[in-house]
């Protein structure tokens, strides 16, 4: 009974690889069609289509160096691999006035490419003469913005898993060494090793007090490099304008963050935190304070406030956009609205305005956009991912609140 389950076990195994092969040769003929001949898949003898699965290229993955001080727990890791894989697939390239997705053009596509320079040599002129595209200019820019956009993401993601106050995140692409041996596939491989740096802290004296900081650190060109700011771009135009700040942040500003926006979207607060830090700063109080915009996809949310301290610049608080200290928020302070009942409404959190009917409400919208604020109710729907299935009645209230005659200002400013 174990030598048949044995030999069936064979069999099925057997049979796992060669559906595996065909649905393989499927995909390539379809990619062949896409950006030349599909006949040149009848070029290739038995054994030029062996090599040409044997040697294909394969996925992007994140995986766990052996020797890695960090290792995300497996979960995590299908998680990040699912997103790559989405992304592959949901973006793409034209070429020849036809889009073909990251994933094609990466694997299948990078695959053919690389059987048609071997094939150049003379070994299969009939094969090459399907594919004038590989000799084009624009074959060779598509081929760039596709390994560019790659790179970006990786970072992003590594971004995603990244923490302000304990660690910096890359993806390091795995190396390996060159062998001899005809079944060394590894050049054909894509993995990237998850390394990861602890995050430098400072003591300071912040308003009287005794404070913890984190120095900032991004990945980027696949280094870890502390995220720094020209004084020049504060503003400063003394003899110290070309002196490069370090960017620190305290745990409060992260606290104040997730707190009034809440967990709306698929970013952390490493990455909106990170991309308003590259934003044009405010002016709040000269060679003193400053206002970095938070936004995404052109709607603001609020501002990181930070302050010059010695040689370092220190993110102090996140503050949501009706907050008191924004622009948007005087402006409100002017209509009525003063910080207590803004806190006592509710309306100093990103929550009221995606979970309540004052989004529907146009006597608000009105009031809201007169303050700057009008961005709120444009949100990008696919940014959110946390919306709740009923709405809570809170316009009415507000208008009570407001009152009838509230001074609504006619030219409104969005962002």
């Amino acid at each position: 009974m174990k030598r048949r389950k044995k030999k069936n076990n064979t069999q099925q195994i057997k049979q796992e690889r060669k559906h595996q092969l065909n649905q393989y040769y499927t995909s390539i003929k379809y990619n062949m069609k896409l950006i030349g001949d599909i006949k040149a898949f009848e070029t290739l003898d038995k054994t030029e289509k062996i090599m040409l699965h044997y040697c294909r290229i394969r996925p992007y993955k994140i995986v766990n160096a052996e020797d890695s001080k960090l290792k995300l727990i497996a979960k995590d890791i299908r998680f990040i691999n699912k997103c790559m894989s989405n992304y592959l697939q949901a973006g793409h390239v034209e070429l020849g006035g036809k889009k073909i997705s990251y994933y094609n053009f990466a694997f299948y596509i990078e695959t053919l490419y690389l059987f048609y320079r071997n094939a150049k040599k003379g070994v299969n002129p009939e094969f090459c003469a399907c594919f004038p595209v590989f000799e084009s200019k624009e074959f060779e820019e598509q081929r760039m913005d596709v390994i560019m956009a790659l790179t970006k993401y990786l970072e992003l993601v590594a971004w995603s898993v990244s923490d302000l106050t304990h660690r910096t995140v890359r993806f390091v692409k795995q190396k390996y060494d060159n062998g001899t041996d005809f079944t060394d596939l590894s050049t054909f491989y894509n993995n990237y090793f998850i390394e990861a740096r602890e995050v430098e802290t400072e003591t300071i004296k912040l308003n009287g007090n005794t404070r913890t900081i984190y120095e900032i650190c991004v990945n980027a060109d696949q280094e870890f490099i502390p995220l720094s700011i020209r004084a020049e771009e504060l503003g400063i135009n003394t003899l110290m304008h070309d002196f490069e700040l370090k960017v620190y942040i305290q745990q409060h500003a992260i606290i104040r963050f997730k707190e009034r926006l809440g967990e709306y979207f698929g970013l952390n607060s490493y990455s909106m935190i990170i991309a308003a830090m590259y934003n044009k700063p405010i002016e709040q109080e000269p060679g003193k304070s400053y206002l970095f915009p938070v936004e995404l996809r052109k709607t603001r949310f609020g501002y990181l406030k930070a302050e010059l301290n010695g040689n370092k610049l220190v993110i102090l608080t996140f503050l949501f956009i009706t907050n008191n200290g924004t622009p948007e928020g005087q402006k409100l302070n002017n209509l009525g609205l003063e910080k207590e009942d803004k806190k006592y409404l509710g309306i100093d959190q990103l929550d009221i305005f995606i979970n309540s009917d004052i989004k529907k409400d146009e006597q608000l919208i009105q009031l809201f956009s007169s303050a700057g604020c009008g961005g709120l109710f444009k949100i990008d729907k696919t940014l959110i991912s946390n919306i709740k299935s009923e709405e809570v009645a809170r316009a009415a209230f507000l208008n009570q609140y407001l009152g009838i005659g509230c001074a609504i200002q006619e030219d409104s400013t969005n962002y």
